[in-house]
């Protein structure tokens, strides 16, 4: 527990339940995500607009460290 920094769950695709509790885990899922959006064309000098939810879908989460 003194590694959590934010809890997310999602219900997941496959009705597994799935969550992000850890630095490590955001780090990685906002990697993977900014890796993505960088591939899309998105700079440093880009507005991003977020419009994912930030309820079970881990993916508004994901997108949101990513960009």
């Amino acid at each position: 527990m003194k590694e959590v920094i934010r809890l997310h769950a999602s219900s997941g695709t496959t009705a597994s339940r799935q969550s992000w509790p850890t630095r490590a885990t955001i780090y990685s899922c906002g990697l993977i995500d900014g890796s993505h959006v960088r591939s899309g064309g998105r700079n440093d000098d880009d507005v991003v607009h977020n419009a994912y939810g930030y309820g079970l879908f881990t993916g508004g989460l994901c997108f949101h460290y990513g960009s």
